[in-house]
């Protein structure tokens, strides 16, 4: 019973409620795009929804903002900006946030 998945229609719900300033769904949405689920991959378009999902305060989106900015996935690769959202992610108890900054050697 229940619904078949469609990941097509997932990620344009998301976006619709994402554009209405939703951060999980921000943050939903740039998974979407950097796992290719219900469409293509697109690093640029994540990273774009993984900043506005940070921005409203999703902590995992400013984690993954901060791994984006890391490995130049999407982005620039830019180690200050990299620091400034894995650091933001951590002080909000983000686990991943923190072994990232650790392998990076923090500052």
């Amino acid at each position: 019973m229940g619904l078949k998945q469609d990941q097509a229609q997932a990620r344009r719900l998301y976006e619709l409620a994402a554009n209405q300033g939703h951060a999980r769904a921000a943050g939903n949405l740039s998974c979407s795009h950097r796992d290719g689920e219900g469409g293509p991959v697109d690093l640029e378009k994540a990273a774009h929804w993984f900043r506005v999902a940070a921005d409203l305060g999703h902590i995992p989106s400013q984690c993954n903002l901060g791994l984006a900015y890391q490995r130049g996935q999407g982005v620039t690769c830019d180690p200050d900006k990299a620091y400034k959202w894995l650091k933001m992610a951590a002080d909000a108890g983000d686990q991943l946030a923190r072994k990232a900054l650790t392998r990076s050697g923090g500052r």
